[in-house]
């Protein structure tokens, strides 16, 4: 999308229609035209017009089974967990099955499945299923539905919004000031800056770039995973900048995403920092839960140890999402069992007030540990040997 609204014509066009659609007045007009735009956008963008036909059908016999979802709905949790199943088995296939499929299962696959972010569409479909059957929210109308799936600014990699407040600033437009325009283009300027003018050149130097059998030193590559923190920093929180400037074009206000993760003193206050939507998601949806479950299956130890437990499994699974390797599953194991050792030791700790000395070591320890786990998350498992050997002059 960046390569995109840098094409001056494009961002011209992009900028004025959202201006327009943002400012028009409430109603079924603005809607559908508004849908228009974000499906002819996206359908341009990923040059995949027949999968986006494929997502839009689907979405509509989605919202079709929320009907039967809701706290006075006979037999709402049976279709409420046969939805998300079907979620999760779309995301199962399209992510860790066909990938490894054929060529003409790859290419079904690019058609349908990659015309927009399928985890991140999943994510905001189970949050509106399970919403709805807890009473939460009400069945969305169907164009606030399908403008909330559709809507371009977030469609590759979120921020995660939920439909209340996307359905609020849809519905009810406010009108936009000089200075609501300029805070929203200056947003878009950081994020572009950011992606272009920081992580752009930092590529050569982080790692991936980094052959496993070359003769890399050790503080080469501690060099590396530092300067990847501060790339991928700069990259996904640029991103994020682009999207909330131009949602803010739309009249949509986005959740912010990233809040200097790392000034974080340890890994739990990492993932409050650090892809927050995300983090927000994974407690409600699958920490809380699970936690619960482990509590009241044993109640003896389930206090104490549900919650390590139910952060390991998390994060297990949160891994897993970020790709179909086992080394994704290492990078998720990683930050959960940060996080669970962080639990233990802060119950037998004294809540006393930290030295500034003290919270500084924390700061960098936990930038150190950051930076040395993103290793499996960019390498495969079998090259991570000959990695550290080289590093090492084994």
């Amino acid at each position: 999308m960046l390569n995109t609204l840098l094409d001056p014509l494009v961002f011209f066009v992009f900028a004025g229609a959202a201006l327009i659609l943002g400012r028009m007045k409430a109603g079924p007009v603005r809607l559908v035209l508004f849908l228009i735009f974000n499906l002819v956008f996206l359908g341009w963008f990923f040059g995949r017009c027949r999968g986006l036909a494929c997502y839009l059908a689907g979405m509509f016999l989605f919202w079709q089974g929320l009907k039967r979802v809701g706290p006075e709905k006979p037999h709402s949790i049976q279709w409420c967990a046969g939805l998300v199943v079907l979620l999760l088995a779309g995301l199962v296939a399209g992510k860790y099955v066909l990938p490894f499929c054929g060529e003409i299962s790859r290419m079904a696959m690019i058609q349908i499945w990659c015309t927009i972010s399928l985890s991140f569409l999943t994510f905001r479909l189970i949050h509106v299923v399970v919403d709805c059957h807890e009473g939460l929210i009400k069945r969305p109308d169907p164009l606030v539905f399908l403008n909330y799936v559709f809507f371009a600014p977030v469609s590759v990699a979120g921020p995660i919004q939920k439909i209340g407040e996307f359905e609020r600033d849809l519905l009810c437009p406010r009108p936009m000031s000089a200075g609501d325009f300029v805070s929203a283009m200056q947003r878009l300027v950081f994020g572009i800056a950011k992606k272009v003018l920081i992580a752009a050149p930092l590529t050569p130097y982080v790692l991936g770039h980094m052959e496993p059998s070359g003769e890399h030193s050790l503080l080469m590559l501690a060099a590396a995973c530092l300067l990847y923190s501060v790339y991928i920093y700069m990259d996904f929180s640029g991103y994020t900048d682009i999207a909330i400037g131009c949602a803010a074009l739309f009249g949509i206000r986005l959740p912010e995403n990233f809040d200097r993760p790392w000034m974080a003193v340890n890994l739990q206050d990492f993932w409050s920092r650090w892809h927050m939507t995300l983090t927000a998601w994974l407690r409600t949806y699958l920490f809380y839960p699970l936690n619960l479950f482990l509590v009241r299956r044993h109640p003896e130890h389930g206090r104490r140890l549900a919650p390590m437990a139910a952060v390991i499994v998390t994060f297990a699974l949160a891994g897993l999402w970020h790709g179909n390797t086992w080394n994704f599953l290492v990078f998720g194991l990683l930050h959960g069992l940060g996080i669970a050792f962080h639990i233990l030791i802060g119950r037998r700790q004294p809540s006393l007030p930290p030295s500034t000395a003290k919270v500084w070591l924390w700061r960098v320890l936990t930038f150190a540990y950051v930076s040395l786990a993103w290793i499996p998350f960019v390498y495969p498992l079998e090259e991570i040997p000959w990695l550290m050997g080289r590093a090492i002059g084994g």
